[in-house]
């Protein structure tokens, strides 16, 4: 199915390297940063353009998969990649785009990048994200969830709802 999509097409036929590392070291907080595209294009192509692809159960409709991205944070995750790229390459202009491919049939397949709104919501969480690394990396101690007069876990209300609990 995602080789039947034209768009999808070209980005897998374009030459580059599949499942390709980067690595980098964030120069204002020393942290030591990876990203691992699903595939890295050749700095030699005409219009270069990496990508990720990703499964749904849902709908790869751009409505639905929208609320995808932002439930499981794909913005966060270009964001981070891009960021490690420009640094290990000095190119922080490489475009990306997410190919989308629904798990039940017909698998229907969508290519979309992110809106630039999704990298300035990201931008600083990622900036915010190394500089707590760093932070608590110098510092020898991380934040944790241990508090002894911590109250029992809650059930969610929606489960509330649906086990009739709550009516």
């Amino acid at each position: 199915a995602v080789l039947a999509n034209r768009e999808a097409r070209v980005l897998l036929e374009q030459d580059g390297t599949p499942e390709a590392s980067v690595f980098a070291t964030d120069p204002e907080t020393g942290v030591d940063m990876r990203a691992r595209f699903d595939f890295l294009p050749s700095f030699a192509n005409a219009d270069p353009c990496a990508f990720d692809l990703k499964t749904t159960r849902s709908s790869a409709h751009p409505e639905e998969y929208t609320r995808t991205v932002a439930n499981f944070g794909y913005h966060f995750q270009q964001e981070w990649y891009l960021h490690a790229y420009g640094i290990a390459t000095g190119d922080f202009r490489l475009p990306m785009q997410f190919i989308v491919v629904e798990t039940a049939a017909p698998h229907l397949v969508d290519v979309r990048p992110l809106a630039l709104e999704y990298a300035e919501i990201a931008r600083p969480k990622v900036r915010q994200a190394l500089e707590l690394f760093a932070r608590y990396t110098e510092a020898g101690e991380w934040p944790d969830w241990n508090d002894p007069n911590r109250d029992p876990l809650q059930p969610p209300t929606w489960l509330m709802f649906q086990e009739g609990a709550i009516g």
